[in-house]
């Protein structure tokens, strides 16, 4: 629906001056195989598409490996102590989440298995991921991973640490009790700073893609505990009739098929309550925002300068895309996904 009139891009006749593009390079090549399209790529020329798209390399998932190893000390120390331990899956040497040596990282991620997950450097939705205490042929999996190349092998972020009960409907005993689920919390990131928030909650992975849902979020003022507010409403919440639930459940999900709030067959499934964390910690995601927006533009720096060639994997024509505009700094919109606790995890 876009093209390119007396220089200006315009769609259904409407000129535009910004375009986010929610996909990668290489979804944009595989989209070309059914039509040219040439004015997004006459948009990326001109500067015009922002984030994701534009960060592309510096997003990319072996750049983990830099930012927990070679580059740390080029880093700020924010963005590496929240980076997972990951290294590029292939046969080789290198050093361990503790530091310790490894001589054989294949070996080593087969022995390691239950504690560790495979992942795509480019993927969507969870597809491809294979974690460690989940899998039942772990041989199976981790030849899949290396027959299809382009892996990393990261430390499982303990799960007990982006836990969290919430109520929930049990239809087959109408009742409504507590349910653990495991939580995603995502920072959206400008050149201003931290400018809002996302939250998740599901299995693992918690992508909606794989049956996961999307959780409200409320700061509570000062230091409040969260941990303490979170309790009260649960309880609060698990106090009320099954069958009033069920009622707001049902209107629920009928206001999400009327917004498009829905994947493939149904609408996408919603926390009781929200999740909370107080101003203290908004505080420290501030720094930690700040600090992820300068260590992106430096990466991405490093990246055209050639530096990143042994992190960074791109096939020639997702290169070629990134390369002709690439990203130096300039106002844009990236999120950070983190699998964080703000002390409402389990204690057990």
């Amino acid at each position: 629906d876009l093209d390119y009139h007396q220089g200006n891009l315009y769609h259904r006749g409407r000129q535009v001056t910004l375009v986010f593009m929610d996909f990668n390079n290489d979804v944009l090549i595989k989209m070309e195989k059914d039509q040219p399209l040439t004015a997004l790529r006459q948009a990326i020329k001109d500067d015009l598409v922002v984030n994701p798209r534009g960060m592309e390399p510096a997003g990319a998932k072996g750049l983990f490996e830099a930012v927990t190893d070679s580059l740390r000390g080029q880093l700020q120390e924010t963005t590496v102590s929240r980076t997972p331990w990951t290294r590029q899956l292939y046969e080789r040497a290198t050093t361990g989440p503790r530091g310790e040596r490894i001589t054989d990282l294949v070996s080593w991620t087969r022995d390691n298995w239950d504690r560790l997950v495979l992942k795509p450097v480019q993927g969507y939705s969870g597809e491809g991921i294979y974690i460690g205490f989940k899998s039942e042929d772990p041989d199976t999996d981790l030849n899949e991973a290396l027959k299809a190349g382009n892996y990393i092998v990261q430390d499982l972020v303990p799960l007990q640490l982006w836990a969290e009960e919430s109520p929930w409907l049990f239809p087959e005993d109408q009742r409504v009790g507590l349910q653990s689920w495991q939580t995603d919390f995502r920072c959206l990131i400008t050149d201003a700073g931290l400018i809002g928030f996302l939250g998740r909650f599901g299995g693992i992975p918690t992508n909606v893609g794989a049956g996961g849902g999307t959780q409200a979020l409320a700061i509570l003022p000062g230091a409040a505990p969260p941990a303490e507010v979170v309790d009260q409403l649960n309880t609060a919440i698990c106090k009320v009739p099954y069958s009033i639930l069920e009622e707001i459940r049902e209107e629920v999900n009928s206001q999400a098929v009327a917004m498009g709030h829905t994947y493939l067959l149904g609408p996408i499934k919603t926390a009781w309550r929200p999740r909370l964390l107080n101003e203290a910690q908004v505080e420290q995601l501030r720094l930690y925002c700040v600090n992820l927006w300068a260590d992106a533009v430096q990466l991405t720096s490093w990246w055209r300068a050639g530096q990143l060639d042994d992190f960074v994997h791109l096939k020639a024509e997702e290169e070629a895309i990134a390369r002709t505009a690439p990203w130096t700094g300039q106002p844009a919109l990236m999120a950070s996904d983190g699998l964080f606790s703000f002390g409402c995890h389990p204690k057990e």
